[in-house]
C-alpha cells in the first residue's frame, strides 16, 4: 500500500519506473528467498529418489509424467501406487490416461537434477499442468493429510497479485490518475459504476453456469505454467512453450486465477470483472461521445448484450480483447484534453495497443481505430504533428510492450512469431453457415454473423444512432463505425469460424452506438414518452438476457429466427464449444447406477466431467453405443447427421437453449442388438 501510495504521488516518470522496478524487484526476491522446489515436500533419499503421497482431486482418467531440461541425458522413472506410469529421457508421460480414485496415492520419482511433474487432471486438456507442491505430501498416503489450499498455488498467487498491484500503480502514476474522494470529483464515476455493478452481478450469476468450453482447460494449465515461470524467474525457452501459438495476456489472467484453486471459478471470475469494467469504460466513452443518457443505455447494452455476457463468463480472448479495446479508445479519446502531454498519450496509446496484441494477433486490426480517434480528438493546429508523432510512438511503444511481456520471444521473436502463426493458422472442423457445411467460410461471414447475433431492437437502434451521427457529423458515430468496421479485417485471415468470437469489439461498438440510437429517439419525444423509452429499451434486453441464460453463447437474435431455428436449417453454429453438455454428464452423474457404461458422442468430449466410477467411457469406433447403458450427444460431434441410434434408446433428458437442442442424454436397454437410423 504505502508503495503504490509513493507511485500516485511522485510526478516524475524516471522515478516512477526506478520505484516501481525496486518494489518488483523485492517481492521477487522475497518469493525465491525460501524453498521453490515444487518437490521440496516429498521424501528424499541418498540417491534422489522422491517418495511420499500424491493428492487427486476427483475419480477418472489421468495423465501423469515429467518434464525434465534439454541436454539432460539420465532416464527418469514415475511410479503411482507402485505402478510405472512414466519412463524415458527427456520428457515422458503415459500415453493411455490411467484410471485413478479420488484421494491420496502413494508416489515414486526419480529423474534427473531440474525434472518437475506434470499432469491432466479428469477434464484438462492442451498443455502439461505442472503439479502443485499443495497437492504433494511426505507421508504414506495412509497418514498423508493435506490442507485446504490442496490443488493451489497459494503463496504465489499472494505475490502476483502483490506484483500485479504495484504494475498497476505504476500505470496510474504514469496517467498522472489521481483520485479526489469529493462528490464532485466521484459524479463522472457514478454511472461508469452503476453499469459495471449492473454487469458484474449479472456475469457472477452466470460464471461456471453454462459448463466448460472447448479451451478453457488449455489456457488455464498454460497461464499457470507462466505466472510460476516469471515468479521463479525462468525464461529458458523450453519452459514457455505451453499453448505457444497464442500470446500472453490472456493467459495471465487465467493463471492468476489457476494459482488460487483447482476450479475454473476464480479464473472465470476474473474474465467475468474485465468484462464488467469493459462496460463501465463504455458508459464512459458513450458519456463522452453523445451525453449521458446515450452513455448509461450503451454501456447497460454492453452489460446485457448475450454475446458480451457469453464471453465473459468464460476462460478466453475475447473479453480482454474487449476490454483493451475500450480502454484504447478512452485513452485517445482523452489525448484532446486540454493540459494534457500528447506525447505521454500517445505512449499509453501504444500500451493499450501492445496488451491487446498480447492477447490476440487479430487486434492489430484495433491500430486504425485508435489512429482515426487521435486525429479527430486533435485541434485542427496539432493534427499533422499528432499523426507525424503517432506514427512514431504507437507502434513503436506497443512493439515494445508484446515483446516486454512475452519471454518466448526474447530469444528467437522471427522465429517463435512465425511457429505461432504457422501453428495458429490451421482451420478447425467443418461448420454450419447459410444451410451448408464450409471449413473455409466466404467474406461475409463477419459481418453475417454480427447482424444474425444481435438482439433486433438493440441492431435497429444501432441503425438509430448512425444515422443520427450522420446527420449531425458527431465524431462519435465515426470512431465507433470505425470499431465495427476494423475488426471485420479479419475476413482476410486464413482463420474465420466460430462466429463473432473474432469481432467482438464490433458487437461492443454496435451497443454503444445503440445507446446514441435510443437517446436521439427519446429527444424527438414529450418528456414522459423520453423517459420510458430507455426503460423499455433496457427491459427488452433483460428479458433477452434472461430467455436466453446460461446459454449466451447460442443466441441469435429474432431476425434469423432465434436459436431454435437456425440449427435444424444449419444456417449458424450451435452447441460448439460444449454448451449443455456439463447439465448433460450432470443428470448422468445423478441417475447411472455405480459403473454404468456411457458413451460419449459428444464434441469437445474432454468436458465430460464423469463421476468416477463412470469410466473407461465407450467411444467409437472401439464401441457401439447399444453397448452403452446411456449415450450423450449433442450435435457439434454430428455435423453430417449420421449417428446411429439404438432402437433400445430412449431420450431421458434433453439440454434446450431457447427452444434449440444443445444435448442430449439416452438411456439404453442393451437387450436389442439391432440398430437403426
Amino acid at each position: 500500500m504505502a508503495v503504490g501510495a509513493a507511485l500516485v504521488r511522485t510526478r516524475r516518470p524516471a522515478a516512477i519506473l526506478a520505484l516501481a522496478a525496486i518494489a518488483i524487484a523485492a517481492l521477487l526476491v522475497w518469493r525465491n528467498a525460501g524453498p521453490v522446489d515444487p518437490l521440496a515436500r516429498l521424501t528424499r533419499d541418498a540417491n534422489g529418489t522422491r517418495t511420499g503421497s500424491i493428492w487427486f482431486p476427483r475419480g477418472g482418467p489421468y495423465v501423469l509424467g515429467f518434464d525434465t531440461p534439454p541436454g539432460e541425458t539420465g532416464v527418469g522413472e514415475l511410479f503411482i501406487d507402485g505402478k510405472r506410469v512414466a519412463t524415458g529421457p527427456g520428457r515422458a508421460k503415459n500415453t493411455r490416461p490411467e484410471i485413478h480414485a479420488p484421494g491420496a496415492h502413494a508416489i515414486l520419482f526419480r529423474a534427473p537434477p531440474g525434472a518437475r511433474l506434470v499432469w491432466h487432471p479428469p477434464g484438462r486438456r492442451g498443455a502439461d499442468e505442472l503439479v502443485p507442491p499443495s497437492s504433494l505430501a511426505p507421508e504414506s498416503p495412509t497418514h498423508a493429510t493435506f490442507g485446504p489450499g490442496v490443488g493451489a498455488h497459494r503463496r504465489d498467487a499472494a505475490f502476483a497479485c502483490a506484483l500485479l498491484a504495484v504494475a498497476l500503480a505504476a500505470v496510474a502514476a504514469l496517467a498522472r490518475f489521481r483520485p479526489r474522494f469529493t462528490a464532485e470529483s466521484l459524479a463522472p464515476f457514478s454511472l461508469p459504476a452503476a453499469v459495471f455493478a449492473v454487469a458484474l452481478v449479472l456475469r457472477l450469476a452466470s460464471v461456471g453456469a453454462a459448463g466448460e468450453t472447448w479451451d478453457e482447460g488449455e489456457y488455464f494449465c498454460a497461464g499457470k505454467h507462466y505466472l510460476l515461470n516469471l515468479l521463479s524467474l525462468d525464461v529458458r525457452e523450453w519452459t514457455w512453450r505451453a499453448n505457444l501459438e497464442h500470446p500472453p495476456v490472456t493467459k495471465y489472467v487465467a493463471g492468476l486465477g489457476a494459482l488460487f484453486a483447482d476450479s475454473y471459478a476464480p479464473a472465470r471470475s476474473l474474465f467475468a470483472l474485465l468484462g464488467a469494467c469493459a462496460c463501465a469504460l463504455g458508459c464512459a466513452i458513450g458519456t463522452r461521445l453523445f451525453g449521458a443518457r446515450a452513455g448509461l443505455v450503451g454501456g447497460l447494452a454492453c452489460a446485457l448484450s448475450p454475446h458480451l455476457v457469453a464471453h465473459s463468463v468464460v476462460i478466453g480472448h475475447e473479453t480482454p480483447s474487449v476490454f483493451f479495446a475500450a480502454l484504447g479508445l478512452l485513452v485517445a479519446l482523452r489525448a484532446g484534453d486540454d493540459g494534457r502531454s500528447l506525447l505521454r498519450s500517445l505512449a499509453l496509446t501504444g500500451v493499450v495497443l501492445g496488451l491487446a496484441v498480447a492477447t490476440r494477433f487479430t487486434n492489430l486490426l484495433l491500430a486504425p481505430v485508435l489512429g482515426l480517434t487521435l486525429l479527430v480528438v486533435a485541434s485542427p493546429a496539432l493534427r499533422l504533428r499528432t499523426a507525424l508523432l503517432g506514427l512514431a510512438v504507437v507502434p513503436l511503444t506497443a512493439a515494445t510492450v508484446v515483446y516486454a511481456v512475452w519471454p518466448r520471444l526474447w530469444s528467437a521473436p522471427v522465429a517463435h512469431l512465425g511457429e505461432a502463426w504457422r501453428k495458429l493458422k490451421l482451420p478447425h472442423t467443418v461448420e454450419p453457415y447459410l444451410g451448408e457445411l464450409t471449413r473455409e467460410p466466404a467474406w461475409h461471414y463477419f459481418p453475417v454473423y454480427l447482424v444474425a447475433t444481435a438482439p433486433f431492437w438493440l441492431l435497429a437502434c444501432a441503425l438509430a444512432g448512425g444515422a443520427r451521427s450522420a446527420v449531425r457529423r458527431e465524431r462519435g458515430g465515426l470512431i465507433l463505425l470505425a470499431l465495427i468496421l476494423c475488426p471485420l479485417g479479419v475476413a482476410w485471415s486464413p482463420v474465420r469460424q466460430d462466429g463473432v468470437r473474432y469481432i467482438l469489439p464490433a458487437v461492443f461498438a454496435l451497443a454503444l452506438l445503440a445507446g446514441a440510437g435510443v437517446d436521439a429517439l427519446a429527444a424527438r419525444l414529450r418528456a414522459s414518452f423520453a423517459r420510458a423509452l430507455p426503460i423499455a429499451f433496457l427491459a427488452y434486453l433483460v428479458i433477452v438476457a434472461a430467455r436466453i441464460h446460461p446459454y449466451y453463447l447460442d443466441y441469435y437474435g429474432e431476425q434469423v429466427g432465434g436459436p431454435a431455428t437456425v440449427g435444424p436449417t444449419r444456417r449458424f453454429e450451435l452447441g460448439w464449444w460444449g454448451e449443455g453438455i456439463a447439465e448433460a454428464v450432470d443428470y448422468v452423474n445423478q441417475h447411472a447406477p455405480h459403473g454404468a457404461r456411457v458413451f460419449r458422442a459428444v464434441q469437445p468430449n474432454h468436458v465430460t466431467w464423469l463421476r468416477g466410477d463412470l469410466w473407461p467411457v465407450l467411444e467409437a469406433p472401439r464401441a457401439r453405443p447399444a453397448d452403452a447403458d446411456y449415450i450423450l450427444y449433442n450435435r457439434a460431434a454430428d455435423p453430417f447427421g449420421t449417428f446411429v441410434i439404438p432402437p433400445a434408446a430412449r431420450l431421458v433428458h434433453e439440454v434446450t437453449a431457447q427452444g434449440a437442442v444443445l444435448a442430449r442424454v439416452y438411456r439404453v436397454d442393451r437387450a436389442s442388438p439391432r440398430l437403426t437410423r
